[in-house]
């Protein structure tokens, strides 16, 4: 009840990345089970660039089947699969260790400020760490003797695997932990190992399929978050920023403090953990590293300590985040009732029954005290609902826009992408298929005169509204109506618009001042080197020289993008590498001779599957400039977002 209870209300958002699992099982259930580029049931999910999403998709499918997409339905798949888990964990810890107070699992769980939060979101970070506790009690029953127990156990981990990217570390090196805590287990529990290789194949062919059509993956995800193995740093700088990044997770600021982590993550004013919690987890903790020397336990005792070790892992790889280290919860819960279990052990048996009725009534209240205080009382009236807070309101966006397109069969919306965070997952989401939405922005409708149908209402974010408000290119916006968020503070802006007069003077003076070359600075070599180049909307153009794979430049709408590159030397290139994109693409090079740009190289790359190195043999030519053209091939002679990721010029003697 306590996980279920008015799951549209609170957490006081819903995310991009709750709603993109059931949009990916909507695709699959359209397009025959094949997910991006055709693939037949696959194991990831692109989710935001990056492929993090499989079980969650799945565990959907036949729900949004026949319930069709819904907040209520993702978050309480999550709630009831999250609570089912965690029961498991609970059973193996009776039948494990044959503690008493084994039912207080999910309690113990749920206590907790960040699991009572996620457990009722549609994150996917949620299901994989319910299977990894499942998993948790099924390995304690294994090594406890149950046998037949370790196909389920490695199923449970397979599926937290398979759920969350952080889990592709915790997972394996707890699967390790378990086998160790096997070997060294006396007596050792009988593996079935054709069961055990049969179980470990099944679940290790969607990976290496995976590995296999995207070869590149693993490493693109690394720099795109800006892991410390992406960087180019020495083997031993490395392993030291890993070594720090894992202590820092066990920081007690990054758990209890609760001012160090973004707003939809944390309970307000409220830390990660429980502390009282954590002292009954501290002492189980001490019961359990004793028990790992002795008694019929001990194997069990020693992988729970283990894993404990393994569960913020994902931090040796990345930077510490809540969800990446949300793995330690069961961990936490599990040694919660060891602690509990052995106080009760300790009494005598009258005081027994005191002890537990004051322990439940303590896990109750403190759970529904969590609902109250998020549910009612809710966040501070100064809190950040917008963009860079809680990103609140859509679903009352949707439930508006809804409204508006059944008003009228030509009815238009046009909609701010800067509502939140990848809000095509939304639209997806709440409208399906929807021709009659479309996007706009403020730099959309100010960067050329565009045209849009006379009724279309435009639903913005209410401090991109003031910016169209407050702008000359537009005449007074007629306001249809405001959305509130909780502070009472306006939200989103639904109006009508035309341009002002000037509009499009004011627009094509705008235009001409783009066409004209951006003057920078750049360190080449040693050498100072002066960079004309085109107006660019991402990246400054230092990114195409710093020899970073992941850094880019993209033109606002030059096509194509041109560098020129003086030198305060003469210099004679030989050879042009260049790191560009997947699209047909022509690239030229000149240098300067006297006033006129004499041509040194030309090249045509095809269309390929990704981005690519290529190589342009130049024409050495004297020359303190040169012009570095790329060209969209495909949109030839037409405005375009030319990227381009990297370019080196080198010397007939190998000198860059």
């Amino acid at each position: 009840m306590l996980t279920l209870w008015a799951l549209e209300d609170f957490p006081p958002y819903f995310f991009c990345d709750e709603a993109v699992s059931a949009n990916w099982a909507e695709h699959l259930l359209q397009h025959g089970f094949r997910g991006a580029n055709r693939e037949l049931l696959p194991a990831f999910f692109p989710n935001g660039g990056r492929f993090n999403l499989g079980t969650s998709v799945y565990l959907l499918m036949p729900l949004v089947a026949v319930f069709g997409r819904s907040v209520v339905l993702s978050r309480a798949a999550t709630g009831f699969v999250t609570l089912v888990t965690l029961s498991v964990l609970a059973l193996g810890l009776r039948r494990g260790f044959g503690l008493s107070l084994w039912w207080l699992v999910p309690l113990w769980a749920l206590v907790h400020p960040v699991w009572f939060l996620h457990s009722r979101t549609g994150f996917e970070i949620s299901l994989s760490v319910g299977f990894f506790a499942a998993f948790l009690g099924l390995a304690v029953m294994f090594l406890s003797g149950r046998d037949g127990a370790l196909p389920l156990c490695l199923s449970m981990a397979a599926l937290s695997f398979y759920a969350h990217a952080a889990a592709r570390v915790v997972v394996p090196l707890s699967v390790v932990g378990l086998f160790v805590s096997w070997w060294f287990s006396s007596p050792r529990p009988c593996i079935r190992w054709r069961w055990v290789g049969a179980v470990t194949l099944l679940w290790a062919l969607p990976f290496a399929r995976y590995l296999l059509n995207h070869p590149s993956e693993q490493t693109s995800q690394l720099a795109l978050l800006g892991s410390f193995w992406s960087k180019n740093l020495p083997l031993d700088a490395r392993f030291q920023e890993a070594l720090a990044s894992y202590m820092s997770a066990w920081s007690p600021r990054f758990w209890l403090a609760s001012d160090v982590h973004p707003l939809r993550h944390v309970l307000p004013g409220m830390g990660l953990l429980q502390p009282v919690a954590l002292v009954f987890a501290g002492l189980g903790l001490g019961v359990a590293l004793r028990r790992t020397v002795r008694g019929s336990h001990a194997a069990g005792y020693r992988f729970l300590t283990v894993t404990l070790l393994f569960a913020p892992a994902a931090a040796l790889v990345l930077a510490p985040g809540v969800t990446r280290q949300m793995f330690a919860l069961p961990v936490l819960a599990a040694l919660s009732v060891v602690g509990s279990s052995w106080i009760r052990e300790q009494m005598a048996e009258a005081a027994r029954t005191a002890f537990v009725a004051t322990l439940l009534a303590f896990l109750i209240i403190g759970c529904v005290w969590l609902l109250l205080r998020a549910w009612v009382v809710g966040p501070p009236l100064d809190a950040d609902y917008g963009y860079y807070g809680y990103q609140w309101g859509a679903p009352q966006v949707f439930r508006e826009i809804k409204t508006l397109l059944q008003s009228a069969a030509n009815s238009t919306v046009m909609l701010s992408p800067n509502c939140g965070n990848s809000y095509e997952e939304h639209v997806a989401f709440f409208l399906g298929q929807e021709p009659r939405l479309q996007w706009a922005s403020f730099e959309w409708l100010t960067t050329y005169v565009r045209t849009w149908p006379p009724e279309a209402v435009f639903v913005f974010p209410y401090d991109e509204f003031q910016r169209v408000r407050a702008s000359p290119k537009f005449a007074k916006p007629g306001l249809v109506t405001v959305l509130y968020d909780p502070s009472g503070k306006p939200a989103f802006a639904f109006f009508r618009l035309r341009y002002s007069p000037e509009a499009s003077t004011l627009i094509a003076r705008e235009i001409e001042e783009r066409r004209q070359p951006v003057r920078a600075s750049l360190i080449l070599s040693g050498e100072n080197v002066e960079v004309w180049h085109s107006f660019l909307d991402i990246g400054p153009v230092e990114n195409a020289f710093d020899g970073n794979k992941s850094t880019l430049i993209r033109t606002m709408e030059a096509n194509p993008l041109r560098l020129d590159l003086h030198f305060p030397t003469i210099r004679k290139f030989a050879q042009a590498s260049l790191l560009i994109g997947a699209g047909k693409t022509g690239v030229r090079v000149y240098s300067q001779v006297g006033n006129a740009w004499e041509l040194t190289g030309e090249a045509t790359y095809p269309s390929a599957s990704g981005n690519r190195n290529v190589v342009l043999a130049l024409r050495p030519v004297p020359s303190q400039a040169v012009r570095v053209e790329v060209e969209d091939l495909a949109r030839k002679g037409e405005l375009s977002n030319v990227h381009l990721w990297e370019l080196r010029l080198t010397e007939a003697g190998g000198h860059e």
